[in-house]
């Protein structure tokens, strides 16, 4: 849910509507994106800078947000994880699989973010990052669909 300079995540659970806010986050946050759950049932997701006056997202990039505590994460510098071109998926492992505007793309695993070489595509950016059920990871890009097999 958001309103104007207002952002709120919200649980409803049996009718009852739970909002965190910036006090319950730790952080106040400019607009939330691509929201994922992990086998932890953390919540994951993208700060999201697109209406901003900026094309380059400042830090932080992302959220893991437990029901009581938020951590922020960041993936280097002038990354632009944003937008309606921009999302995460969380794959059986729990790796969190990113990809954002500009061909940036990347995993979180743990807490190291490693982030894709745009040659990986065939020099594509990536549009969408999804699992199958044998757990490959399928990568479309604006030329065609690339599988890890791995």
């Amino acid at each position: 849910m958001q309103s104007i300079n207002q952002v709120y995540l919200v649980k409803i659970s049996n009718g009852k509507w739970n909002l965190y806010g910036e006090k319950e986050l730790g952080f106040k946050p400019y607009y939330l994106g691509g929201i994922q759950c992990d086998s932890k049932n953390r919540l994951w997701g993208t700060i999201d800078y697109s209406f901003s006056s900026t094309w380059i997202s400042p830090a932080p990039h992302f959220f893991i947000f437990d029901g009581k505590n938020s951590t922020q994460l960041s993936c280097g510098e002038n990354m632009r994880i944003a937008g309606p071109r921009s999302g995460i998926t969380i794959d059986k492992n729990d790796n969190v699989l990113c990809f954002g505007i500009g061909s940036v793309s990347g995993v979180w695993v743990g807490e190291q973010w490693t982030q894709f070489d745009k040659s990986e595509f065939g020099g594509s950016n990536v549009w969408v990052i999804k699992e199958d059920r044998n757990s490959k990871i399928w990568f479309g890009t604006e030329n065609g669909i690339y599988i890890q097999t791995q």
